[in-house]
């Protein structure tokens, strides 16, 4: 399930997931962060360039490593979710991404949409 672009306005979306997952936010352009159903900390990822990025920034400038991901295929694209070990708080995610700028996150997304 996509989410609508929120981003620009500053405000956050929420939408509901199945398969486990609770609550997931909107933070930024494409980049959701939220809980799945053994509250972990979960970053939903819209784009394959854009989950790259994330992956390198939350890696390796905020050393906040991922446990495990998923891919879903979907028209354009794929849609990526990075799992967390419990000791990493969703706080911490979403404090970490909001250093990102929603222009650098946009412009990297349309590089392949």
């Amino acid at each position: 399930m996509e989410l609508p672009l929120s981003a620009k306005s500053g405000r956050t979306r929420q939408s509901r997931f199945l398969s486990g997952i609770q609550i997931v936010n909107q933070i930024l352009p494409y980049i959701s962060v939220g809980l799945d159903n053994e509250n972990r900390c979960i970053v939903v990822v819209e784009d394959y360039e854009l989950f790259d990025l994330i992956d390198d920034f939350l890696g390796e400038e905020c050393d906040l490593l991922y446990e495990s991901r998923t891919t879903k295929e979907r028209p354009g694209g794929e849609i990526i979710t990075m799992y967390f070990l419990l000791a990493v708080t969703r706080e911490a995610i979403e404090r970490n991404l909001l250093k990102l700028s929603p222009e650098k996150i946009e412009r990297i997304y349309r590089l392949n949409n």
